[in-house]
């Protein structure tokens, strides 16, 4: 998506912040101001409650939807939790999306589903068989690029990245198509978590320009 294009000149950290929570922002206005509402409103789920939950998290990064737990599954339970607690109705939606993440996850920073928050298999060689079938290239190319994205975001935040992010240049199907080949010739991987070995193979592949 258009919100995920890199840019080529160095950006403050409010200014990348901002960049990235712009599209959430405009969408979750829609959402009800108090929790109560904000659960029946949200019942079937709607963009506008995903997008408030995804801001809801900056005002907590201490205690976020842990890894492991994709959009839709955080985003019912969080709705099912302040449904199903109506002493919770009267506070602030953003606080009661935040007390839900604390009651269902215990500021955990990662559960084990099996998978990854984007819905891929958690195992870099389940990962690899499971991007053989075209019909999960999307799940595929998100989990790529998003090695590449957090290591560009640590980059920018703190000055520093453990991990290399690919070049402008570099398309998302080139990218997703190179780093699945890598990764099928480094078998020595296939026990790393998926997260792991995507940025290990962005490093090699593209060492830190």
């Amino acid at each position: 998506m258009a919100m995920w294009e890199r840019i080529s000149f160095k950006i403050s950290t409010l200014f990348l912040a901002a960049w990235v929570l712009t599209p959430y922002t405009v969408c979750a206005q829609d959402a009800p101001a108090k929790a109560g509402a904000f659960a029946a409103y949200c019942t079937p789920l709607k963009e506008a409650c995903s997008s408030k939950i995804v801001l809801a998290q900056f005002d907590a990064l201490d205690c976020s939807v842990p890894d492991g737990i994709t959009s839709n599954e955080g985003d019912r339970a969080i709705v099912g939790w302040l449904s199903a607690h109506p002493g919770a109705a009267g506070m602030s939606t953003v606080d009661g999306i935040n007390a839900a993440i604390k009651a269902l996850w215990n500021c955990q920073k990662s559960v084990a589903t099996g998978h990854t928050s984007r819905g891929a298999p958690d195992k870099t060689g389940a990962f690899v068989a499971f991007c053989d079938d075209t019909r999960h290239y999307v799940v595929c190319a998100n989990e790529v690029v998003q090695a590449s994205i957090n290591a560009y975001a640590a980059l920018t935040m703190n000055g520093k990245s453990a991990h290399c992010s690919s070049p402008d240049s570099v398309e998302t199907k080139e990218l997703t198509d190179k780093v699945l080949i890598w990764l099928k010739d480094h078998k020595e991987l296939y026990v790393q978590n998926t997260e792991d070995s995507t940025a290990t193979a962005i490093d090699h592949l593209w060492p830190c320009h």
